[in-house]
């Protein structure tokens, strides 16, 4: 199951129609856990969020060798809730907000070709190297709008920045 956003923009917000149609939207989504309402994006916020993300990360793979105990708490999903645990924990201990519109899920690298290797040993730092799995990403397309909206949606999709995932935004 994926995530869905409901668009808002910010200048069709102001009339009664629009609100109306954002109360609709949101009683409609409500209850239903992976489906989000999102808004155009800041792409200053999103570098921010960026620059946010990288200490966070590095903070989170610190904790999980630390100790079994955070790693068991970031890793995989909550079986009662069937969520990753990975958001949490961020929030927790890394003091970083998902956003939303991600679904992040964090798993142990257990393969027996990755791993540090220092291969040069201790005295040539320029040929140390990490040998890690690739880091898998699922993009989803929207459904097709009407033929007549879809000049204006496919700018609405640009704008709210999910064309953009690195940018781990709004």
């Amino acid at each position: 199951m994926g995530v869905y956003c409901y668009v808002q923009n910010d200048r069709t917000q102001r009339s009664a129609e629009s609100k109306t149609l954002k109360v609709k939207i949101q009683r409609e989504i409500a209850g239903r856990p992976n489906v989000v309402i999102s808004k155009q994006e800041d792409i200053l916020l999103a570098n921010k969020k960026n620059a946010e993300w990288q200490p966070a990360w590095l903070r989170a793979i610190a904790l999980a060798w630390s100790d079994p105990k955070y790693r068991d708490e970031l890793v995989g999903v909550d079986e009662r809730t069937k969520a990753p645990k990975a958001r949490a924990f961020l929030k927790k201990y890394c003091n970083f907000d998902v956003p939303e519109h991600l679904l992040l899920r964090v798993e142990q690298d257990d393969d027996a070709d990755s791993g540090w290797d220092p291969v040069g040993g201790d005295r040539d730092p320029s040929t140390w190297l990490w040998k890690v799995k690739q880091t898998e990403m699922t993009m989803y397309i929207p459904k097709k709008p009407p033929a007549a909206q879809q000049s204006v949606a496919l700018a609405a999709y640009e704008a709210m920045g999910r064309i953009y995932p690195f940018t781990t935004c709004c």
